[in-house]
């Protein structure tokens, strides 16, 4: 196997395990709601999972850094392959048919 495959692998797999971890983090703190008054201790969340809510934050912030990261690898490893497709997707020329033709309008106009 190509070692450039190998590599995309691990950094789509490296994506997907940050993005669950951002997205449980994201439900469990949204689940959880606020702090108490004035941003104090909210006496409903003690742990989850056995976390504590700033040890939920920082994991969100984290796993969300993680995304971005891997995110901007995954797009440098492709870019040949974005820079392509967005030039065959340039070239390609509308249809010579009008997309609505007068006797399909909904309308009934002569437009």
């Amino acid at each position: 196997m190509p070692r450039k495959a190998v590599v995309c692998y691990a950094v789509d797999v490296f994506i997907l395990f940050a993005g669950l971890l951002c997205a449980l983090s994201g439900f469990v703190l949204m689940a959880e709601g606020e702090g108490g008054y004035r941003g104090g201790r909210n006496p409903g969340f003690s742990s989850v999972l056995g976390l504590s809510r700033p040890t939920w934050k920082t994991l969100h912030g984290a796993s969300g850094i993680a995304v971005t990261i891997g995110v901007i690898v995954h797009v440098w490893l492709h870019w040949r392959w974005i820079f392509q497709m967005t030039k065959a997707l340039a070239r390609r020329r509308a249809p010579k048919a009008p997309v609505c033709p007068p006797e399909e309008r909904q309308d009934g106009g002569d437009k």
